[in-house]
This record gives C-alpha cells, structure tokens and sequence, in this order.
C-alpha cells in the first residue's frame, strides 16, 4: 500500500457545542480540486471541522 486515502475515505466531524450533536461529512461532498492541498485547505478551516484540538488542563 502506498499509505494515502482517496477522498472518499476521508470524513470530517463537527459538533454543535449547543445541542451537543455531531454532523460528518465526506472530503469529496467539497469537490477539492485535484492539485489543492487538502492538509492546508484543512489547516485553513476549509471544510469547517475544526483543525486543532486544544489542551485541557
């Protein structure tokens, strides 16, 4: 194997921090363009989830 997903095989979550609910979504639902940076369109908040997690103390 090569070690790289196919944009169908890449989901993203968001969770509504009011109702507590998650939606998920598929990477190829945003029709990325094939020479795009996925990892810096990502970074970015492209696709809305959210691209860092912050440390809870």
């Amino acid at each position: 194997m090569c070690g790289e997903l196919r944009r169908d095989q890449i989901w993203f979550v968001e969770k509504d921090q009011q109702s507590g609910s998650s939606d998920i979504y598929l990477l190829s639902s945003f029709s990325p363009r094939k020479d795009e940076s996925l990892i810096n369109s990502y970074l970015y908040g492209a696709y809305g989830a959210v691209s860092y997690v912050e440390k809870v103390s």
